[in-house]
């Protein structure tokens, strides 16, 4: 059974996904683009995790047009809609409902490229733009959004020394930071730093 692993559609919209193989797969959702790589190789989920744009690239298109066109394939293709997975941007749904249907990496890189060769194109121009109020939407995680929304930047040092940037607000990251070492997740957090380099949690 495959799990949700993570997602957002503020700090950011995408969504991390381990498949029944136990391969992790991530979707990100931007402007216009998307972009869809393996952060596992069996095993080391903790560092390819935050080190998810370095994995195998399994779909990459910046074609607007393309994109909303593959998300209303994989829309019809995978008419079950996994309640998990039902968010905000449509995009980000269908995509991610496609990959958890999936039983590989593999799978999900065949499925993904060859959707719109499945299913006619679509003369719909509601739903076009429905699709493109989707990737306006996905603008959330741009810098400016993210100063309007309060978000500020931080640099998250995990466990095994791996570092990665977050934006989130200033009020709700140590809770954020509990969370992440709750147990719930398989990584922990050992301390956060603002823009100066100051320590605002851990130590």
């Amino acid at each position: 059974m495959p799990k949700l692993l993570r997602s957002s559609e503020t700090a950011g919209c995408g969504a991390t996904i381990e498949l029944d193989n136990k391969d992790v797969v991530f979707v990100s959702i931007a402007q216009t683009s998307v972009l869809v790589r393996l952060i596992n190789i069996r095993g080391g989920y903790l560092k390819n995790l935050v080190s998810n744009f370095f994995g195998p690239t399994l779909y990459n298109q910046s074609d607007v047009y393309k994109n909303a066109q593959t998300a209303r394939a994989l829309s019809i293709m995978f008419p079950e809609q996994i309640p998990v997975l039902s968010f905000n941007n449509p995009v980000l749904t269908a995509f991610s409902n496609a990959m958890w249907h999936c039983s590989s990496a593999a799978e999900v890189c065949v499925v993904l490229n060859e959707a719109m060769t499945k299913v006619p194109l679509s003369d719909d121009d509601a739903e076009e733009a429905a699709l493109q109020a989707a990737f306006d939407a996905a603008k959330n995680w741009e810098p400016d959004n993210a100063q309007k929304a309060g978000l500020q930047t931080y640099q998250v040092v995990f466990s095994d020394g791996v570092r990665r940037e977050i934006q989130h607000s200033p009020r709700k990251v140590a809770a954020w930071a509990l969370e992440c070492n709750s147990g719930k997740y398989p990584y922990r957090v050992v301390r956060i730093l603002d823009a100066t380099g100051k320590i605002v949690w851990g130590q």
